[in-house]
């Protein structure tokens, strides 16, 4: 079952409407183009549906720092920020990366930054690699990821543009003639290394920033929260034989991370339970965009629903 913006499926039954106070869950990406600076106003348009990577950057802009610069016969424009947009298979909206690196901090306790260019080279990567027959990889060339990754190590910034111009170009042919959707239906459900970068884009859009609302709890409680790694599910996955046909429920699923990876990978219908109100939000706001992102993979969701329920009613 795959979910559409206007679907009333089960999935968009339990989604949490971001409050239309909240800056951050608001969806705000700048005007797209190929590349260009944006050290200007521009002008804002609301996509309602997938979160722009562009504006995860852009709420924490201070701990970012250009990567690429733009030059031409004219000028030389140093430290200016830079984006690009992708097309995704899926008929959604292409998404806007900014070229911009997390500067690392050294603070106790603090995690990994979420950095834009991993998750653009990335995505492009996986497109290459599962939607792409080895014919229509020729439409972009053989070496196309060697030269892309050649260009992004080197810091080109028009050569990353162009290619990436060029890939959504054939993107967008391949789309409009229905070759990607035969590609997707062959493979039926995402790989393993595929639902994880999904899972990646979509945790960095919805909780990552979050994440410390997470730690508020009694040590040794019924309230302990913690995540299981993904490769551990995928080998319960495999060892359980769970399938389309199959029903899973995870009790105490804190922000849903395990029920989207086995709905993801199987199809089947799961169900996650969870006391804590915090962490049932957030996977509500999980359920939200991972029902854009299947989309924009042109994948199907399985069926999903997320409750919160009273502690007495656990025990």
């Amino acid at each position: 079952m795959t979910l559409t913006p206007k679907s009333t499926s089960t999935a968009e039954e339990n989604m949490l409407t971001p409050d239309q106070s909240d800056s951050e869950a608001s969806l705000f990406p700048l005007s797209i183009s190929s590349i260009e600076s944006i050290c200007e106003n521009k002008t804002v348009k609301n996509i309602r549906y997938l979160t722009q990577s562009e504006r995860v950057v852009l709420v924490e802009i201070l701990d970012y720092s250009p990567y690429f610069t733009l030059t031409d016969s004219h000028n030389n424009i140093k430290d200016c920020y830079l984006k690009v947009t992708l097309e995704y298979p899926g008929l959604v909206a292409p998404e806007t990366f900014l070229l911009l690196r997390p500067i690392k901090k050294k603070t106790r306790g603090h995690t990994e930054e979420y950095d834009p260019i991993t998750d653009l080279m990335r995505s492009i990567n996986l497109m290459w690699e599962i939607y792409f027959t080895p014919d229509q990889r020729k439409l972009l060339g053989d070496d196309f990821m060697y030269c892309l990754e050649r260009y992004e190590r080197s810091q080109h910034a028009k050569g990353v543009s162009n290619l990436i111009e060029k890939f959504n170009d054939v993107i967008r042919k391949l789309k409009k003639e229905g070759a990607l959707s035969r590609n997707v239906r062959r493979t039926r459900y995402p790989s393993y290394e595929l639902t994880c970068h999904i899972l990646f884009q979509i945790y960095s859009r919805t909780v990552a920033r979050r994440s410390h609302m997470l730690n508020v709890y009694q040590s040794f409680s019924d309230n302990v929260y913690g995540e299981i790694f993904p490769s551990l599910i995928d080998e319960f996955i495999k060892k359980t034989q769970i399938n389309s046909n199959s029903v899973f429920m995870d009790l105490g699923c804190g922000i849903g991370n395990v029920v989207l990876q086995v709905a993801a990978q199987t199809g089947c219908k799961a169900y996650g339970i969870e006391i804590m109100e915090t962490p049932c939000k957030l996977a509500k706001r999980q359920l939200k965009e991972y029902a854009a992102r299947m989309r924009a993979w042109r994948l199907p969701t399985g069926r999903i629903r997320f409750h919160q329920v009273q502690q007495q009613i656990m025990h």
